[in-house]
């Protein structure tokens, strides 16, 4: 297997709530997979992270687990369909103090919203949630403060994940 690849299950080979762990730059072998669809193929590009065949749906919650990067002004989490078309882009900004969420769809972007409240730090490690909802996403903040946006795009089948600027040791769909 080479490097930086998750392998890809077979239908049906995994539970839903079964935890992901990250060792290093190697992959445990558990699976993403919450049904019979197939695992999506996991790649760490540098300090990013993708999922390209996600199977989250409405209901769903996904619980990451890791340490922020210290030489970074801010990191991001993106759910969608694609890189191009997201339904949810969370992004803490450190220089600003400020998370952004956003939407992304093709080459646009929509209207950012801004949330002053922020309890992460460049090095820090982090625990927190993304509960997926038909028409919002609620994010649990480490501290318990939750930040709510709304699914402007519509989508109730997440199929991608995408994570910079983190050191994932663990996430959880389920």
């Amino acid at each position: 297997m080479p490097p930086h690849t998750l392998p890809t299950f077979e239908s049906g080979s995994a539970r839903a709530e079964e935890e992901f762990q990250i060792e290093g730059s190697q992959y445990t072998e558990k699976s993403l997979n919450s049904g019979n669809q197939e695992a999506g193929v996991a790649k760490e590009l540098g300090e990013k992270f993708e999922i390209t065949n996600l199977d989250m749906k409405s209901g769903m919650t996904l619980k990451i687990k890791g340490k922020i990067h210290k030489d970074v002004n801010s990191f991001t989490i993106n759910l969608g369909q694609g890189q191009d078309k997201l339904n949810l882009h969370f992004n803490p900004r450190f220089n600003e103090s400020t998370i952004v969420c956003n939407t992304r769809d093709g080459s646009s972007w929509g209207q950012e919203q801004r949330e002053s409240h922020m309890c992460f730090s460049p090095g820090s490690e982090v625990k927190f949630t993304v509960a997926f909802h038909n028409d919002e996403f609620k994010v649990t903040l480490p501290d318990g403060h939750t930040v709510t946006f709304p699914n402007r795009l519509g989508h109730n089948h997440l199929r991608y994940l995408g994570m910079d600027g983190l050191h994932i040791s663990s996430f959880k769909l389920e």
